[in-house]
């Protein structure tokens, strides 16, 4: 596994700050991109590929899983196979669909800094 990593993130424009500030405070790893959607995402990477990509998909209503939130995840996986994916959703009966879907790792909204920090690194399956 790569010691550096360079991280994007598909989440709403207040949290995309957090997040920066989040992946940023590692020596190891930085954020390479990020965006709104996947396909703005993918827009301000270009031709480059992320080690991860980290989705928040908590802003759904509902327990319900979003069929746009699906096809994100989808998406992901088409577009970068190697990348490593963590999502986070909102309740925890929304993880097995998100892992179902693609993800390779899937946590709950309110997780803490420390296990976010280590999932991006790889180190909390």
């Amino acid at each position: 596994m790569k010691k550096y990593r360079e991280i994007a993130v598909i989440a709403p424009k207040q949290m995309l700050t957090a997040f920066s500030v989040l992946i940023n405070s590692r020596p190891n790893q930085s954020l390479l991109a990020s965006g709104a959607s996947f396909d703005e995402l993918q827009t301000s990477l270009g031709e480059k590929k992320p080690d991860v990509v980290l989705v928040y998909l908590v802003p759904g209503n509902g327990e319900n899983f979003d069929k746009l939130d699906c096809v994100t995840i989808t998406r992901i996986k088409t577009t970068w196979p190697e990348t490593f994916s963590v999502i986070i959703v909102k309740y925890p009966s929304q993880l097995e669909m998100a892992l179902e879907n693609g993800a390779d790792l899937a946590l709950v909204d309110g997780v803490n800094a420390q296990r976010l920090l280590a999932a991006i690194e790889g180190k909390f399956q």
